[in-house]
This record gives C-alpha cells, structure tokens and sequence, in this order.
C-alpha cells in the first residue's frame, strides 16, 4: 500500500512511531527542538536510533538544533552522523516507511510544500531495513551526552555576526563519511547552502519588523537594498534609540528588517527589505555604539541610535527598497492579527499601523510572521538575494571573525 503525505506530517510520524513493534528509525539531516518535541513529546514513543548531520556550522547558523539532539538522547535515542545526508525516512521496522522531503522542523511540517509517501509493500520496508542498517554501520560511534557539550562550547563563543566568508573557519563537521572514519583526513566538510531558509522558522521564541528610520527622514522606493545594508549595519546589528534599550529582544528571535518610505502614489509605507536573527540579548555596555562606531562614514545617526542588538544570517534583497514587501499591505490583509494579541488594545484593533507609532520595533504573531516570510520568500524568488560575496565584503566589527 502507497499513501500520499501533503500534510498532517507530525499525526503520520507519530502514529507509525507508536505503531512499531520493532524500533522506529529516523534518517534526517536536519532537526529542531519545537518539532522534535511536538511529533515525539515526552511520554510517547520515541525513535530507537537517529541517523542526522553533525556540522557544527549548522547548529551555528540555526538550521539544525542541538537542544533537539540532546533532548532525544536524554529519551534514550541513539544519535550518530553522516556527511553528505540529504534524506528523510521514517522507518517502523517490520511495519512501514514514511519517506519524503520534510525536515523535522516546524517550518518543513508546518509551513513548507513538502511530499511524501507512506508505504507498507514488505520488500520495500525490508530494503529500507538493510539500507539503513549499513549506513548505521558506516556512521561511527553514538554521540554522547559529553560530546553534544563539547559541540555546544564549541559554537556558544561563534554564536555571534560573522561574514560569510569566514562562518565556517575552524568548524569542522564531525559526521562520518562512508567508507572512512569521522574526522578522517582528507574528507571534506558537508557542503551547505548558507544562509539557509530554514533558520527563519516558526522555532524562534519573537518574531518582530524592526523600523529604520523615522517619520521625518523616509528613503525612497529608488534606493537600493545594499546602500540600506551599508548605511544602517543591518548585516551585523540592529540599533535603538537612546530611551529604549532592546532588552526585551530574545536571543534566537527572527527580525523582518523594514525601511520607512515615501510613496507619492499611494502614500508612506514601510517595506520589508531581509530578515537577520538574533545572535544573543543586549548586553549594557557592549552593545552601545562607541565615539569611532558614530564617526564611522554614514553612521552618524548612531549618535540618536546607540544602542544595539547583535545578529547573524541576514538575507536582504538583491534590488530596490520599492521591490520590497509592503508592511501597509501586510496590515491591510490581516488587520490586527498580524500582530502579537498583547499589544493589540482596542486602539491598535481599530487602526492597526498605529502600531508602528513611535516604534523602533513591533511585535508579530506567528500568523503575521509567516504571511510576511512567504511574501519575503516570494520576493527573493523573483529577485534574488545580495550574494555571500558581497555582503563579505562589508564592514564587520573587528571581534566578529570570533575565537580561531
């Protein structure tokens, strides 16, 4: 028997993980903490062995969670690593094979157009079977408990903005590869598509548009995304006004970076340009802009805005401001829910971009995230965006090639 998988991806998971008999295994590269919990929480079946990536760099650029494979160790699941792994199979041994193009992260059960297919056919189960099993052998030893700390202290201190160039400097991936011994000399580390969308998923613990500028000083639909990036340090922090440190702003959060604009045809706007994540919460003192940060070339304005968040993995728009996503439509579309339910007083339910009023930042709900990130996605579809190369070649705080 064949079924087609379109949705519903963590109900099938879980059901053929409590139906097992015989263990349940899981090959996957890539794996998060919130949909790990969801599909195996605490209490239910879990996975006998987990076969996945062990790229440092991965875990750095939060495309894949080490909380998530500690937490399945800490429930008994056997954890080991394999270069090169691009599959997703969910075997029940003796039963079925769920196999498909989804992740376990929320973004790939939740969000993405993912396919799969269930299947029962003995021979094809069968086959799986012995297919896994010699990966299994060719994988080396399970991670331990030790080893996760170690690969956690390895990247804590990293855990910060990098240029792309020099992100994986020093990380080498500790999978194992077929036919050879993990770490063996001259294997090459896994290959990755960096910065990957995955970062930018329902995982994170805040969502928020973060404004630059002011109602005063708009930019226009004709500048380009890259001069936006150069002049406010986008690439690499995100600024605060002096009234209003960002210590709310949580390490992990995912930040939609918005430009206010002039419109003469249809009126101001705000338009969604890229989107970077938090690297880890404001620090007094060390996040505030310095006399040279202020005196640095079209940085002045650090002067009003000196306090700082730091971030990593931005993506931005390889085109002008005006190809970007319009939060006014955004707001048109959904109203009030695009933003998160406790800031939405009746005040903001009756005219939702008061939201934006006086406001370094705003809130949104899940909902609101994953409208903007699919308009995000579709934009960069259609235009691209600034490639590795060139945002390598922006300036980057002197500490930000982190520890050798």
């Amino acid at each position: 028997m064949a079924q087609a998988i379109f949705e519903n991806w963590s109900k099938v998971i879980a059901q053929e993980a409590a139906a097992s008999e015989h263990g349940f295994d899981v090959v996957c590269p890539f794996v998060k903490s919130g949909a790990v919990a969801t599909v195996f929480p605490d209490g239910a079946a879990q996975p006998r062995r987990l076969l996945t990536r062990l790229s440092p760099l991965d875990m750095l650029t939060g495309v894949h969670d080490i909380e998530a494979l500690d937490r399945m160790i800490r429930h008994g699941v056997e954890v080991r690593g394999l270069r090169g792994l691009h599959a997703k199979v969910f075997l029940s041994r003796g039963r079925s094979v769920v196999v498909g193009s989804a992740n376990l992260t929320s973004a790939a059960l939740n969000r993405n157009h993912e396919y799969g297919v269930l299947l029962t056919d003995p021979k094809i189960v069968g086959e799986t079977e012995r297919w896994f099993d010699w990966l299994w052998a060719e994988s080396g030893p399970s991670v331990s408990r030790s080893q996760i700390a170690d690969i956690r202290t390895l990247i804590a201190g990293r855990k910060m903005p990098q240029p792309p160039s020099s992100l994986s400097r020093g990380l080498q991936d500790l999978g194992a590869v077929v036919g050879q011994s993990a770490g063996a000399d001259g294997a090459d580390g896994a290959v990755m598509d960096f910065p990957n969308s995955e970062l930018f998923d329902e995982d994170a613990p805040q969502f928020l548009v973060k404004l630059l500028g002011t109602a005063g000083d708009r930019a226009s639909l004709d500048e380009t995304v890259l001069s936006c990036v150069e002049s406010g340090g986008t690439h690499w922090s995100l600024h605060y006004p002096t009234n209003k440190r960002p210590r709310q702003v949580k390490a992990g959060a995912v930040a939609f970076v918005a430009q206010l604009v002039r419109n003469k045809q249809t009126g101001n706007d705000a338009r969604i340009f890229g989107r970077v994540r938090v690297s880890e919460g404001h620090v007094d003192g060390r996040d505030d802009a310095s006399p040279a940060d202020i005196a640095y070339p079209r940085r002045d304005w650090k002067g009003k805005w000196p306090h700082y968040v730091r971030v990593h993995g931005g993506q931005f728009l390889n085109a002008t401001l005006g190809e970007g996503v319009s939060v006014y439509d955004l707001i048109a579309d959904m109203g009030p829910d695009v933003w998160q339910s406790h800031i939405r007083s009746q005040r903001i339910v009756d005219n939702p971009r008061l939201a934006l009023q006086h406001a370094p930042h705003v809130l949104m709900s899940v909902e609101g995230f994953q409208e903007a990130n699919c308009r995000l996605e579709a934009a960069f579809a259609r235009h691209g965006m600034i490639p590795d190369r060139v945002m390598s070649e922006l300036d980057w705080p002197e500490w930000a090639e982190g520890p050798a």
